[in-house]
């Protein structure tokens, strides 16, 4: 499976809302997806999980998968979309969480009619011209970020430097034309404190922090508003597996 999974890496640079820009060349993808500071390993395994979701979704029901959307960073999955009742945005994180490798699921699904071409087209444009402001910005690893937008909602998920570069990123993303708001499921990335000094009193802590920190949910688009008909809380407690 992971053989297949890596494969489906390379060839999923070529998506728009991916965490992989286009590079031309399997050799040169990989460089990239390398580059990113989950790591190549860490990608194949976010790449397969997220593959085997939408195998699942698309076993159950072909409808579902059709409106569901899934990001994955680090083993944790985001599912956006408009599934056509509760009971779909159920089943959806149930099958999430019965894939092996899954530590978190975040829940942005809305209950809604599924999105129309001219909706497709427009959410399409937002999350180029996004993706090509972060690779134009010397300040931001770009890489690192996934993109994905739905009826002018802009989600985000991956790993910022620090909260600056992450700020940058939403500025961005709020001056898009069409961008109502920005739903930020990033974590931060954040420095190891130096170690303790040799003469520092017994029992004092030299407990690593960890490599990165959840970063604020949400940010009003160019409305103001606040996202619009989701979920009120980022974090989804874990469902009982199928």
């Amino acid at each position: 499976m992971r053989h297949y999974a890596a494969v489906a890496l390379i060839l999923s640079a070529s998506s728009l809302g991916g965490c992989v820009p286009l590079v031309v060349g399997a050799g040169a993808t990989a460089g990239v997806v390398a580059a990113q500071d989950r790591g190549f390993e860490q990608a194949v395994d976010d790449n397969e999980i997220a593959f085997e979701i939408n195998r699942k979704l698309i076993a159950r029901d072909s409808k579902l998968f059709s409106r569901v959307s899934t990001q994955v960073s680090k083993g944790r999955v985001v599912l956006n979309g408009f599934v056509a009742n509760p009971e779909d945005r159920i089943t959806a994180m149930k099958i999430a969480w019965s894939v092996s490798g899954v530590r978190e699921v975040l829940d942005e699904l809305q209950v809604g009619k599924p999105l129309s071409f001219s909706e497709r087209t427009s959410d399409a444009l937002i999350t180029t011209k996004l993706r090509a402001r972060l690779t134009g910005d010397n300040s931001i690893s770009s890489i690192n970020y996934s993109i994905e937008t739905l009826r002018g909602t802009v989600y985000l998920m991956g790993i910022a430097q620090d909260s600056a570069e992450l700020n940058r990123v939403i500025a961005h993303a709020r001056d898009v034309s069409g961008v109502r708001n920005v739903v930020s499921n990033v974590e931060i990335k954040t420095a190891r404190p130096a170690p303790a000094p040799a003469s520092a009193p017994a029992g004092a802590s030299r407990t690593p922090a960890p490599d990165t920190v959840p970063a604020p949910s949400r940010s009003g688009g160019a409305s103001g508003g606040t996202s619009g008909g989701g979920s009120s809380d980022l974090y989804v407690e874990p469902l009982p597996a199928p």
